[in-house]
């Protein structure tokens, strides 16, 4: 019988792929989920504790709350869900980290300010139903797949992960994902021809 530590330290592990990774453990424990803490390219496997999950869907909850005004967070999860009966995943156009950081070095008059000068320029934060976008996800109906934007894996999030050094006020998320997908459709019109 293995020791609690030892236990740690193999959950602790990295494995290239999630086959690779319950093969390993013989399946993933109940107590536990899958999650690959790398990239596509170089994927980092791991079991995490779905306990600590939940800790991580309250932090987002509660940063979701301190960003968002409840007019807003109401039109916001009113977008979601219609999002999600369309078979699509919800996305935050901003990432709720970014703004909860940016939000933290600033006053409350401070961000009031920033608010009213981002929204002029089309960005937005929080659960605002315009920093809401619909994703492809495993639930998405394939006619939709053929133009949307992938969720995570080749999609938002790691175009997120790979570009975080750019954003600034000069380019908003926004702009980088927009720019993201024309790429992408125009490299599929020419593969096409």
């Amino acid at each position: 019988m293995k020791t609690f530590q030892k236990f740690i330290a193999e959950a602790q592990r990295h494995f290239s792929s999630r086959a690779e990774l319950e093969k390993h453990h013989g399946g993933i424990p109940s107590s536990h989920y899958a999650n690959n803490a790398g990239s596509t390219e170089n994927p980092k496997w791991r079991l995490k504790p779905k306990a600590g999950g939940i800790a991580e869907r309250e932090r987002r909850e509660a940063r979701m709350n301190d960003l968002t005004s409840p007019e807003d967070r109401e039109r916001g999860s009113k977008k979601a869900a219609k999002l999600k009966s369309a078979g699509l995943e919800t996305h935050h156009i901003t990432p709720l980290h970014h703004s909860a950081k940016l939000k933290a070095s600033m006053t409350p008059s401070q961000w009031k300010e920033r608010e009213k000068s981002d929204a002029k320029q089309g960005v937005y934060h929080g659960h605002h139903h315009k920093n809401l976008m619909g994703a492809i996800g495993q639930k998405t109906p394939e006619k939709k797949k053929k133009t949307g934007i992938y969720h995570r894996a080749g999609g938002a999030h790691e175009l997120e992960g790979k570009t975080k050094d750019l954003y600034s006020r000069a380019i908003s998320h926004k702009d980088i994902l927009s720019a993201a997908h024309r790429r992408k459709l125009k490299k599929e019109r020419e593969s096409n021809k």
